[in-house]
């Protein structure tokens, strides 16, 4: 022991020492808490030249991983794709002046406005390629219904009230004699009340009178309109028709191609004959083959619908019944697979139903077939909902909405690696709730992580989105979308489809051939004349 300090003096040191250790501590601590933090290799910079030679940089690097990065434009799509930004920023400057914006307004409200664009105008020509999210129980314009299809001999209505089981506006067939209690003949109630028609109208649309519907309220609606129609697109004099007249829309909005999301309950007609799963879908072939004659280009295959919200029992057997169908017709490559739709909030969770998708692997191997999932799933903006994470691992070919996928970056990442589509369909989301602004929407982050992305319109019939126009110009507006975005979009709604390579080949050299006569068609109009503002 040093003889300087005694035993207690020594430990008196100690104990200072210590003290003055611990306040130095955390004297260093509280100086690194207060300084600012710097970013690695960024600092202020030495010119405006040098600094903006980094932010180009930095920009590049985030335009390097964009879903369109690959994609070049030849001197004509350049020429337009100026034009098209120049109408984008003029609305923009407009609306900024106005102090709105209609990719922030519920799209039923801002519909009209948005089809007076020339915006719009350009877009309604340009060829699309396919729809590939889109359901058999909305497909053709509401207006459709309420001009054509009611006024079909024997449609009767509930109205004016509920009653029962049926609910105001519920649509279906009977013979005079066999009318139920509550219902009326459509032609008796449109000779006694003359906008009879605006007022179902309303009641099968999502309109400006719902807008302060929460989502609850609103899912709850739209629920209720697939009920007031059921009756009505299973009558099958009218289901011919209406998907005529569907599949006409889509033409006229220079869209080629559509996957269908279908049911296959029973049609019926008032004689007693019925037709069941196969025989519908075998309708839908002529139906197909009979819009070819004039329009060879166009085509159309089906997605099994099953319901989320049935039992595990029940949805097997919706799927022995697509394994059937997708048997009957593997040659033409007509059902393309299975999914499950409904309120997913509401529903069961995909792996609710493991039971079947591990009976499913035995059953197809002995059916000798296959049965792709195209699943919507992440239809949500609760980062609790899951489903994506099923909807992978059961190797699902697209993704139906994919909202909530922002939430798991690992998933997204594994999505894109797989070349995975995400069908996104903005104006769907936005009426129903899930994101009141579409400059929000996370499929603009989507785009720009470089995650593949096609557009759909989901339930057109409904939301008054007919064609793909309408989405394609929001998505333009609300997430800054140029030409070669859009082309990039068009592209990748035929390399995503459930087509086989083959088909894939022959429709995008049809697309291709479209698109560029489109180019220079709208070329040559602008150099005729200024362009509109």
């Amino acid at each position: 022991m040093n003889s300087r300090y005694p035993q207690a003096a020594l430990l008196a040191v100690l104990l200072v020492l210590a003290a003055g250790l611990i306040q130095a501590t955390v004297l260093v601590g509280r100086q690194d808490a207060d300084r600012e933090p710097q970013a690695a290799s960024f600092t202020l910079p030495n010119s405006a030249q040098a600094y903006e030679q980094q932010r180009k940089t930095l920009v590049a690097a985030d335009d390097g991983v964009r879903f369109d990065a690959g994609l070049k434009l030849n001197a004509q799509e350049q020429l337009l794709n100026e034009h098209l930004i120049a109408l984008r920023e003029a609305l923009r400057k407009e609306y900024i002046a106005a102090k709105r914006f209609p990719p922030a307004e519920p799209f039923h409200g801002v519909r009209d406005e948005i089809r007076q664009t020339a915006l719009y105008a350009l877009l309604h020509e340009m060829p699309k390629g396919g729809v590939l999210h889109l359901h058999t129980s909305s497909t053709a314009p509401a207006e459709w219904i309420v001009t054509t299809g009611i006024k079909e001999e024997n449609c009767c209505v509930c109205w004016p009230n509920d009653n029962g089981d049926s609910i105001r506006g519920e649509l279906g067939f009977f013979l005079p004699d066999k009318i139920p209690a509550g219902y009326q003949s459509v032609q008796a109630v449109m000779a006694k009340e003359p906008d009879f028609s605006d007022k179902l109208l309303e009641l099968i649309t999502i309109s400006s009178a719902d807008r302060t519907l929460k989502r609850s309220e609103i899912w709850g609606k739209f629920n209720q309109i697939f009920k007031r129609v059921d009756d009505l697109l299973s009558y099958q004099p009218v289901f011919v028709k209406y998907y005529l007249a569907a599949f006409q829309t889509l033409l006229d909005d220079h869209v080629t191609y559509v996957e269908l999301r279908a049911g296959f309950n029973s049609l019926h007609d008032l004689n007693g004959k019925t037709w069941d799963h196969r025989q519908r879908a075998a309708l839908m072939w002529d139906l197909r083959n009979q819009v070819r004659q004039t329009n060879p280009q166009f085509d159309v295959k089906l997605i099994y619908s099953g319901y989320r919200a049935l039992t595990v029992e029940a949805v097997w057997e919706e799927i022995e019944q697509a394994v059937e169908l997708r048997k009957i017709w593997a040659g033409q490559n007509f059902m393309l697979g299975f999914d499950l739709v409904g309120e997913e909030d509401a529903g069961h969770t995909t792996v609710f139903f493991l039971p079947d998708w591990v009976r499913l692997k035995t059953y197809l191997a002995q059916q000798k077939t296959t049965l792709p999932f195209y699943f919507h799933d992440g239809e949500s903006d609760w980062p609790s909902d899951e489903n994506l994470y099923d909807a992978m691992l059961l190797g699902t070919r697209r993704i139906g909405h994919g909202f909530n996928l922002f939430h798991f970056p690992a998933l997204e990442a594994s999505l894109k690696r797989h070349g995975v589509a995400v069908e996104v369909c903005p104006i769907s989301n936005q009426q129903l709730r899930y994101v009141d602004d579409l400059r929000v929407h996370p499929a603009a982050g989507y785009l720009n992580r470089g995650v593949p992305c096609v557009l759909g319109n989901d339930d057109p019939g409904i939301f008054g989105n007919d064609g793909l126009s309408y989405d394609f110009w929001e998505a333009i507006m609300a997430w800054d979308l140029d030409l070669q975005s859009v082309k990039q979009l068009a592209i990748n709604s035929l390399v995503y489809s459930g087509m086989t390579d083959a088909e894939k080949s022959v429709a995008l050299a049809e697309w291709h051939k479209a698109w560029d006569g489109w180019v220079d068609q709208s070329v040559a109009t602008l150099r005729q004349a200024p362009p509109p503002r």
